[in-house]
């Protein structure tokens, strides 16, 4: 360890040494020299927390070798934070080759990000069949996008089989394209148990077509509630309807602060019935930059909405949909 002994250097030594359950004393130092990669796991938390990065990533590394993700991943992050971005990238990808699903999402959400679409789908291929389900989202959006409807399908089947929400809500469209009304209900219903906002949404769509006011109420709310922020502007709609305008405002500003553009554009509106046609104006004004925004980043209902905002008409949200790649 470092050659200046201290207390935190002390503190980090006694992860190194603990005792079992049945009372024997456990060198996990001596353990780790005998090939147990848990082991070495446990030293290098000691020496992370003793403060020594460098001991930390060797037995982190050792770990590694020793065929423990954790180790790839725990090292790599260590070897990042110091700008080693190639050596880090390495123990990335064993890590991911070592069934740890949320790397391999990570790797996928990286090549993405830096244009490498076909590094991006094989990696989030690989973190999708070991169980993130953000990933096969990513998948089934893509099979989408390029017209592949069933293949979209079998990939949003897998995310919500992994309990992933916002798969269960595209599952669900998938299902309302179909014809499938009450199966894409059921799903709709699982998503927005899994605290999917956009299923949620899509919900009490569902049962506003139905003509359940009660129901429609709760899921919007709870929409908002799981962040899809349209749903709390549907919610100060009703409020508004109902004729509780004080409260509508509040929704409605709700969803405009945190970036929904039928929020900022009820409120404005509201402003301008209420004779503040400047406050109304820039409420407007932020709704369609927040529609430009949207429609030039490829969220083809945000194109839909401009226009529509642009003639003057109303926004008629379509059903919710989530393209977020979610690594749980």
């Amino acid at each position: 360890m470092h050659s200046h002994f201290t207390f935190k250097t002390f503190l980090g030594f006694l992860l190194f040494i603990s005792v079992c359950a049945s009372g024997a004393t456990v060198d996990w130092g001596l353990e780790c020299k005998e090939g147990n990669g848990t082991a070495c796991q446990k030293v290098g938390d000691g020496y992370l927390a003793a403060g020594d990065k460098t001991g930390a990533v060797r037995f982190y590394s050792r770990a590694c070798d020793l065929k423990l993700a954790p180790g790839c991943a725990e090292a790599g992050s260590l070897l990042e934070r110091d700008g080693k971005a190639s050596e880090a990238r390495t123990l990335f990808t064993k890590a991911c080759d070592l069934n740890d699903a949320l790397v391999c999402a990570d790797l996928g959400a990286r090549a993405e990000k830096e244009g490498n679409a076909a590094d991006a789908r094989k990696f989030h291929i690989e973190a999708c069949l070991k169980g993130a389900g953000g990933s096969c989202l990513f998948l089934g959006s893509l099979s989408r996008k390029g017209g592949d409807a069933g293949g979209a399908k079998e990939w949003f089947i897998k995310g919500c089989a992994f309990n992933h929400g916002d798969s269960c809500n595209e599952l669900a469209n998938s299902e309302n394209l179909e014809g499938n009304r009450s199966v894409a209900q059921s799903y709709f219903y699982r998503a927005c148990s899994l605290h999917s906002g956009p299923g949620c949404n899509n919900l009490a769509d569902t049962f506003r077509e139905m003509n359940k006011p009660t129901e429609v109420r709760r899921y919007f709310a709870l929409a908002c509630t799981y962040e899809d922020y349209s749903g709390c502007s549907e919610f100060g709609a009703l409020e508004e309807i109902a004729g509780r305008l004080s409260e509508a405002k509040k929704w409605y500003k709700l969803a405009c602060d945190r970036g929904a553009a039928e929020g900022c554009r009820n409120l404005g509106l509201v402003a301008r019935k209420e004779g503040k046609a400047k406050e109304g104006a820039a409420l407007l004004a932020k709704a369609t930059s927040l529609l430009k925004s949207g429609c030039s980043n490829g969220i083809s209902q945000s194109c839909v909405d401009l226009k529509a905002m642009q003639e003057g008409g109303s926004l008629s949200r379509a059903p919710a949909s989530s393209q977020k790649t979610q690594r749980n």
